[in-house]
């Protein structure tokens, strides 16, 4: 399973909601893809010490998206 996460979401980020994910059972072992609006540091290394598999800096191309989920799904 693979849970696609938008760091900038409102109320509750997707960095909230990653560690949220990591620590139910049901959800902990999914693959976690973070996409970010902003630069890929410090937020892309935050999103990968919370736990994420991956992250993406929007805009990004449809084609590296796919790709990377492609990567996260199949091992």
């Amino acid at each position: 399973m693979l849970a696609l996460l938008d760091g900038g979401m409102p109320t509750m980020d997707g960095f909230e909601l990653l560690a949220r994910l990591r620590a139910l059972p049901t959800t902990a072992t999914f693959s976690h893809l973070v996409y970010l609006g902003w630069g890929p540091r410090p937020a892309g290394a935050g999103a990968l010490e919370l736990g994420a598999n991956d992250y993406i800096v929007k805009p990004f191309a449809p084609a590296e998206l796919v790709a990377r989920v492609r990567r996260l799904v199949t091992g």
